[in-house]
This record gives structure tokens, sequence and C-alpha cells, in this order.
């Protein structure tokens, strides 16, 4: 341990030192020093007092009494205040507090977290960005880094790891799960390479897909080269694979422009692939717009602009039925020489527009204003069908007697096919049973399933490149994912698995139609494999050959009533199909008779006027007071139900409260009254009839008359009430 006269020692050498700072500072003046020389002598006063603060703790240990004590305190603060000021003046030639330029920067955005949809090929990418951004960031946390890891994926790759918690112990567990499925070299190779060389063929002249082709295969020959393929040497290989892909125009100047004595390069094929798109998107866009309807026909002054699309000029100029430049459609001799019927299968054929017979639209959205000039609808005069003749529209003479008997049967035109439906059980991600409606088609070399099927299960998807071709070869549709499903019948103990291929729709709803239940009395006891066959519903799955004919059980088919479908037995029961007619032979006959017993009607002058004009007001007066509407409702099926309801002149409603004094007792002298009698009845007064009107009539007259009172200014609702009063008495 040191002695109090080390101690004392190292104190004043640590005094020198700050003396030696003091006088270089000072020395120093206004000149700045340089961020390294501050950094030092920053440095040396903040070890100057650590190595103080050490002394000052072991002097306590030296110290007498309370007035040595006092001493080594003063000195100390002595020493922190000569600190402190060296500090601050070392500050103020700090060289960061130099005025200088203010340099422009740009805020980048926030760098987000990648995502990856389970696309193999774009596995490398999110590979590096996401290590890059979270899995090598040392600030977070393993929890948080399995959250981004969550929230970036999509799609089927969040199936692999949406079972595991969020924890710290589970981010290691699912990154190396996400490896294990997606880093695998040989199938991302596998996939770039499919990529490259299954790129459509162009069947035409087009710098969308001449741009797209170039960039595809860029973008492939780089994916392999970071996988260490030699793709630098491939180039003969993939100018022949790029070329086939090209349409003939595109490849016939491709070769005009090839050296016999130079080896070929894939970079030039490029260039010129890019060179054409560019020079076709420059015509395309300077091309003058074709009128959709013949120069004979005179435009309309307020026709509006029509937007033109991007097309080759000569191929647009080109008729598309004999394929020869020169004329249009509606001008070609050879269309003009076919049947109505005909040139209608060959405007469909070429998928032109109905109305103005070009290519590019439909009639629906066809910008001409122009019609057909026969029946003037949304179709060109050419592709008229004229209507069947009808039958003489001459109506029999008054008094006659007409009848047609059509005898034979008649046929509504409703016959379709019934395609064999089921309703089996698919097995979901947790094990349960769901009933889904399938077609069965022997004719499909694939099983399809839909995708909102595949997400109703829950299933995990593998990725898929397959072209699926309907008739003709013609491209469909094509499948980017496939499903592993297992299936099990509702009838008969049967259960297998297979692999269906994923699309967006099988079909649509089958039947087209939906037929009549009770036509098929015939099939009630049969184990069907779709109770509703008959009802028009959504189509799930689709079972092709690779799955049909395991469904065959060695049973008869029961052949149904001609024009109905047969039933047959499979391992998921009894599926109908065949031809349905829901039409019967029927025996018409049509009367023509003249209403000869219809009496004239008596000529009612010019009253519609003053009718409509009384109506309209109890019209409006009845919309705005509902209970008035309702009490009117009331009165008028009532008075109608006993058969008083007459067309009589129009009269205000007489249900509005009245002007004048108060005839009526109080409700309360009413109750008070009904009160005192031992026994009362009650009841309603009945409507009458105009024949007992007149029977009061004569008695109020009779009365009054007794009275020697004249009764004046009578009015009433049928003129037979007023017909014993003088005309002077009446208003």
């Amino acid at each position: 341990m040191a002695t109090e006269k080390a101690l004392r020692a190292s104190l004043s050498s640590i005094k020198g030192k700050f003396t030696s700072v003091e006088n270089g500072l000072i020395a120093q003046g206004t000149t700045r020093p340089t961020q390294s020389r501050f950094e030092t002598i920053k440095k040396c006063l903040d070890n100057y007092w650590m190595q103080n603060e050490t002394i000052h703790e072991s002097l306590q240990d030296y110290l007498a009494d309370a007035a040595a004590e006092n001493a080594q305190v003063l000195e100390h603060a002595t020493l922190f205040k000569r600190y402190c000021d060296l500090v601050e003046r070392a500050e103020t030639l700090k060289p960061n507090s130099i005025p200088t330029a203010t340099k422009v920067t740009v805020k980048l955005h926030e760098l987000k977290p990648p995502t990856f949809d389970g696309d193999i090929t774009n596995w490398t990418s999110f590979h590096d960005l996401f290590t890059a951004a979270v899995h090598n960031n040392v600030g977070l946390e393993p929890a948080q880094k399995l959250q981004y890891l969550v929230d970036s994926m999509k799609g089927e790759a969040g199936g692999v790891i949406n079972h595991l918690s969020i924890s710290d112990n589970n981010y290691a567990e699912a990154w190396k799960l996400l490896k294990e499925t997606y880093d695998r070299k040989n199938v991302i190779i596998d996939a770039h390479l499919h990529r490259l060389f299954v790129q459509p063929l162009m069947k035409e002249e087009s710098a969308k897909y001449l741009r797209k082709l170039v960039d595809t295969t860029k973008e492939c020959c780089q994916a392999l080269r970071v996988f260490g393929q030699e793709t630098d040497k491939w180039d003969s290989i993939l100018i022949y694979v790029i070329r086939e892909k090209l349409d003939m125009e595109t490849k016939r100047q491709w070769l005009l422009t090839l050296d016999p004595s130079k080896l070929l390069c894939l970079k030039d094929l490029l260039d010129f692939i890019d060179k054409r798109s560019r020079t076709l998107q420059d015509i395309s866009t300077k091309a003058r717009p074709l009128s959709s309807q013949p120069s004979s026909q005179k435009p309309s002054s307020n026709h509006n602009k029509k937007e033109t699309k991007s097309a080759h000029v000569t191929s647009d100029s080109k008729c598309r039925i004999c394929n020869q430049s020169g004329h249009f459609v509606y001008n070609c001799p050879s269309f003009q020489k076919l049947s109505p019927s005909e040139r209608m299968e060959k405007v469909k054929n070429q998928r032109l527009c109905f109305n103005c017979l070009f290519p590019g639209h439909m009639s629906q959205s066809c910008p001409s204003k122009t019609s057909c000039k026969k029946c003037s609808r949304r179709h060109h005069s050419m592709v008229h069908f004229e209507s069947a003749p009808t039958s003489s529209s001459q109506t029999p003479e008054e008094g006659s007697l007409c009848a047609h008997v059509a005898n034979g049967p008649t046929y509504p035109s409703f016959s379709h096919v019934l395609l064999p439906t089921a309703v089996v059980n698919l097995l979901d991600s947790t094990g349960r049973q769901q009933s889904v409606r399938a077609l069965l088609d022997s004719g499909s070399e694939s099983s399809f399933i839909t995708e909102s099927c595949v997400k109703k299960l829950g299933l995990k998807t593998e990725s898929a490149n397959v072209n699926v071709n309907g008739l003709a070869s013609a491209a469909v549709a094509v499948a980017r994912k496939k499903v592993q499903l297992s299936l099990s019948s509702r009838i008969y103990k049967f259960n297998t698995s297979f692999e269906a291929l994923v699309v967006a729709k099988v079909t649509g709803n089958l039947p087209t139609t939906s037929c009549r239940k009770h036509d098929f009395e015939y099939l009630k006891n049969l184990p069907l494999a779709d109770p509703f066959f008959y009802d028009s519903k959504a189509i799930d799955l689709l079972l092709g050959a690779d799955i049909f004919y395991q469904l065959n059980r060695p049973h008869e088919t029961l052949r149904g009533p001609p024009g109905f479908p047969s039933a047959t037995d499979t391992m998921l029961g009894w599926v109908i199909a065949g031809q349905y007619n829901s039409h019967k032979a029927t025996t018409t006959t049509i009367f023509h008779l003249a209403a000869s017993w219809r009496a004239e009607l008596p000529d009612f002058g010019d009253s519609r006027l003053m009718a409509t004009r009384r109506w309209f007001p109890m019209e409006k007066r009845m919309a705005n007071d509902s209970m008035l509407r309702q009490m009117y409702i009331e009165f008028m099926r009532e008075y109608a139900s006993l058969g008083h309801m007459k067309k009589v002149h129009p009269h205000h409603i007489p249900v509005g409260p009245l002007v004048g004094p108060k005839t009526q007792d109080d409700l309360i002298a009413h109750l008070i009254r009904f009160r005192i009698w031992t026994f009362v009845m009650k009841t309603d007064a009945k409507q009458i009839g105009h024949t007992r009107c007149l029977e009061l009539q004569s008695q109020l007259l009779d009365l009054f008359h007794v009275g020697k009172i004249e009764l004046r200014k009578w009015t009433a609702n049928h003129p037979d009430l007023l017909s014993r009063i003088p005309d002077e008495c009446c208003e």
C-alpha cells in the first residue's frame, strides 16, 4: 500500500499535468486544433481526473483530524474546478464548432424486410436481403427476428413455419426449416432452366413479348451464373432456343443480318431483339388509327375519338378472311359470297367485332356509333339474320269465329347433357373430412382442384408449372401449384391419395341449368354419389383419368327412359350422366274469338282531365298521411265487398275535421251515463244502400214538414237520391 508521502507526490504530479495542459491551451490561442489533437487533450484530462479521484480516496485513510480532512476536501474541490475550466476551454476549441457549409442530404426510405411467396426462383434474393436486414442484426432479439420472418412469408411459404409460436427458441428452427425447404441449389437451377427454355412461342410480331423475351433470358442467365453455371459458354445452345421462340418475320430479319464467316454470339442476338422491340414500339405509336367502318359511310360530327392499341401496320392492314392486303373484311369478295351463318362463323373464328368486323374489341365495347341497317341492333349488316316469317297479322272480323288446332307433339328447346358428378370427402390439414363436389372426367390426363377449395382445406401446395390445354390443344391456363389429396367415398369403403393441379376455376356450374327433381323418380332407390345432381352448383374438383378408372365397380349400368340419363355404379356411389330432355308431347288448340258480347260504352265526353285533377291532390294527400291512406283502403275494400262500389262523381274524403261548434257530449258524460243503467247494449250502424237512403230521406222530409221547416241546398253522391227534390231546392 502506498504511503501518504507517495500519494502526495502523485497528487503534485497530477497538478503539474493539469498545468501543462493549461499552458498548451493558452499557447494554442484562438487557433483550433485538429480533431485528433482535440480528442487526445480531452482524453488526457479525463485520465488525470480519474487518477486524482483514486488518490483522493486513498488519502482518506491518513487524515488524522477534522482540520486535515477539511483541507483535503478544499484541495480536491479546487482541483475539480480547475479540471472543469480546462474541459470548458477545450470545448470552445472543438473543431466541430467551426461553421461549415451545410450539406444537402437525401432522406432514404426505410428499408422494409423482403417478402417470399414460395417461388423457389426468388429464394436467393430473399435469403440475401433478409440475412442482411434481419438475420445478422445484433440489435434484434430472436423472437423479433422470428416475427419479421413470419410477416415476410406469403402464400404457401407461410405454411412451412406457421405452426411455430413466436419465441426466442423457435427462430433458429424456423430459419432451418425454410432453408431445408427452399435452399436447394439443384432445384433452383432446374427452375431457372425451366423458365428459360419454356418461354412461349411468338405467333406474331409484338414489341411487348420481344422485350419480355430479352428480360427473361438475361434474368435467368444472371441467376444461373450466381450458382456457378458458366452460361457464357452456352451461346450456341441459347441462340438456338431463343431463335425458335421468335415469330417468322423477326426470325427472317435476324437471319438476314448474319455473317456466315462469324461465330454467333448471344449478346448480338439479344441486342438485335431489343432493337427490334424498340422499332416495333415506335411504329405502333406513330401508326395512323384505322376506321372501324366502311369509308362510304358518312362520319358523324360527334363521333368519339377511339383509343388505338399497339399493333404492326402490315399485319393490321391484311384481310382476316383471305389474308390479302388491299381491302378489309366487309369488302372481301370471299366473305361476301358466304351466307350470313357462314359469315358469323368466320367472325367468331377470327375473333372480330360483330359490329364493325375489326379485331381488338367486342361488340359491347365497339367505339363505332353505327349499327345494323336492317334491325338497328349492335351487329354488322353482313351478319344479319332475317327473322322467320310470322303468321298473318290480320285480326278476325267482329262476330266471326276462327279456330286453329295444332295436332302432334311440340317441344320446348330445353335439352342438354348431364355430366357425372359426385360428392366426395377430402382430408383437410386438421385431419377432418370435408365434403367437396367433384366432376368425373375420363378424358382429362390430370386431376384439378380450385384455389378456393385448397384454401378452405388449408392444405400445403408445391410449386409447379404445367400448361393446361383444352380442345384442339388450345392453351387454357397454366397451373403454378399442385397439391396432394386424400379422397374417401361417402357410400363405400374406398379411399385413395393422388396429386391434383391447382387452378382458379375448374368449370362452370353443373348442370348448366337446374332440372326437375320429379323427372328422376326411377333413381330414388339408388345410393347416389351426388344426391343433388339435378341442381346447378359449383364444381371444386375434377377427377381425371389418373383416378377415374379406380372408381369402376362390376355392376351393370341402369339405363333411363328415352331422353333421360343413365346411372352407373362406382366406388363413389351411383353417378348420373347422359342426355336430359325436359319436354313433353302436347296438343295445342288456339282460338281467336271476337268479343261480340261486349256492350257499347256510352260517350262520357272529355271527363278524363277533370278526373285526374281531382285524383292527384287526393293521392298526394294520402301519400303524406299514412293513417288516412290506410283508412281509405279499408273503407273501399269493405264497400266493394258489400256490392255498393260504383263509379260516381269525384268528391272529397269526409273524414277530415269539420269546422263549426262542438256538438257531441264529452267522453266523461258518455261514460257516466253508460254506468247508470243496469243493462246496456252497444252496436254500430252498417253502411246502407241508396234504397234505404231514400226511405230515410222521406222520413226526414215528413219530420221537417210537420215543423213547417223547408230544407234547401240538397246534394247527394247519387242522382236517384235527388229525384224527389225540386231543382230549386238542390245546390
